[in-house]
């Protein structure tokens, strides 16, 4: 018996509509969302009768822009399990990779129907910069916390998220900055970054950074 499968790729925040699911009559769909530049993303390519054709891995032209976004629901799960095995077996590659799109193209070929659907938020987390934007719609988007941070003895520039566990002494936090749990911030300025969790901050300004969990940074800006 074959059941659904719901693929979510870990690197991508959405948000969708997935309530027709249970009622689904495709055999498949890919999430998708029209970009700019879809080189560095997979597209699903849309022929006349309104189903995809066929995937392609970050393509080398701007003909086709419908980026899948890393979402797919697919009916037949032992179908894609299938498509798998002969990807492998059959070593098909791109770029000397093996890629989730090259299964779908299997599926495709052997008769699968599948349709794209438009997301309403895509937000990509795949670069430094594209980590740093999701982080800046998430703190306009209910994950500001800085109500709870005023008189601490530093100054707070809304939107913030600040871990209750950080420690925080003679400093400007904000705007746009995370900082995790245990985290210890003196004498700085951090704005649009994140901060992981236990790194140490002393006497340093940090604008559109990211700082690892348990990194230490230090500057001598102040003498």
């Amino acid at each position: 018996m074959s059941e659904p499968v719901l693929i979510v790729f870990v690197d991508t925040l959405f948000e969708a509509d997935l309530s027709g699911l249970v009622n689904e009559r495709a055999d498949a769909v890919a999430f998708v969302k029209e970009v700019d530049d879809p080189s560095r993303f997979g597209v699903a390519v849309i022929g006349p009768d309104g189903w995809v054709v066929r995937f392609v891995e970050k393509p080398k032209t701007l003909d086709n822009r419908l980026a899948v976004i890393g979402m797919y629901y697919i009916k037949d799960s032992p179908a894609l399990m299938r498509a798998c095995q002969e990807l492998m077996d059959k070593k098909i590659q791109t770029n000397d990779e093996y890629f989730l799109a090259d299964a779908l193209n299997l599926m495709i070929k052997d008769g699968k129907k599948f349709r794209t659907q438009m997301v309403d938020v895509w937000e990509d987390c795949g670069k430094p910069e594209t980590v740093l934007h999701t982080n800046r719609y998430l703190l306009e988007h209910g994950h500001d916390n800085s109500a709870e941070h005023n008189d601490n003895g530093y100054l707070v520039v809304p939107p913030v998220h600040i871990a209750p566990t950080a420690v925080i002494q003679n400093s400007v936090i904000g705007p746009y900055a995370t900082i995790s749990d245990c985290c210890h911030i003196t004498g700085s300025i951090i704005r649009d970054s994140i901060i992981d969790e236990d790194a140490h901050i002393q006497d340093a300004t940090l604008d559109q950074s990211l700082v690892g969990k348990g990194a230490v940074v230090k500057s001598n800006y102040r003498s």
